[in-house]
């Protein structure tokens, strides 16, 4: 098995790594959520997940969602997915407007050993309401690549790359890239809680953001 304190090491080499570059473009936050999952008869699954996020070294609030989901266990290796999210989202002029998204997912998952290894495509369309009573419509594809393994009975972990692909100008466009790596810990029967890193940056832009994250989460299963 793999030694926790290995993770950990591992973790704080890629913060470490991520924060080399141009320093004045770098932002700090945390995104913190709980996910409720209610087992439906059949393959199919429910959740809940509101979600709280900051930015600004933590200072201010960027985002305060809610997601609503689905899940159809088409095959063993296929799972289908749509989740609808609500919230309210800052703007460059500190005040809220209401946001809304739309995604749907193909998701894809192997085993070997004691990997796991999972592939998803999403198409996601959403808009925000701006405070100059305008709407901003945003379409994107995203692709994502991840692994996990059980550590010991109560530990797991893993880790994932993802890429934006923005659709709203009409031609497809790289935009954003995001690492993240994740250790999780059950603590009772269908409850965990989890700890990790994410990186994202821009690309194709002459002043890219560098967002690092702090990733705190509670998860709980209902039969």
């Amino acid at each position: 098995m793999i030694k926790i304190n290995h993770l950990l090491f591992v973790f704080g080499a890629l913060v470490l790594f991520a924060l080399q570059g141009q320093a004045q473009y770098h932002d700090f936050g945390s995104w913190s959520s709980i996910k409720l999952e209610q087992n439906m008869k059949g393959p199919f699954d429910l959740s809940f997940e509101p979600q709280w996020r900051t930015d600004q070294g933590g200072s201010r609030t960027s985002d305060f969602i809610f997601d609503l989901g689905g899940d159809w266990k088409v095959k063993k290796w296929l799972k289908l997915s749509a989740t609808l999210r609500m919230g309210w989202q800052v703007q460059e002029d500190g005040f809220y407007s209401f946001r809304q998204r739309m995604a749907f997912d193909l998701k894809l998952d192997e085993g070997w050993k004691d990997w796991k290894f999972d592939f998803r495509i999403r198409y996601q369309s959403g808009r925000v309401a701006s405070t100059e009573s305008l709407v901003d419509f945003r379409r994107a594809f995203r692709s994502k690549f991840g692994v996990s393994r059980d550590l010991t009975k109560k530990w797991s972990t893993s880790a994932a790359v993802e890429a934006f692909i923005s659709t709203g100008e009409g031609v497809p466009e790289l935009t954003d890239t995001r690492y993240k790596l994740e250790l999780e810990r059950k603590i009772k029967k269908r409850r965990y809680i989890g700890l990790g890193y994410q990186f994202q940056n821009e690309v194709n832009t002459a002043y890219p953001i560098f967002e690092h994250v702090l990733l705190l989460s509670f998860k709980m299963g209902f039969k």
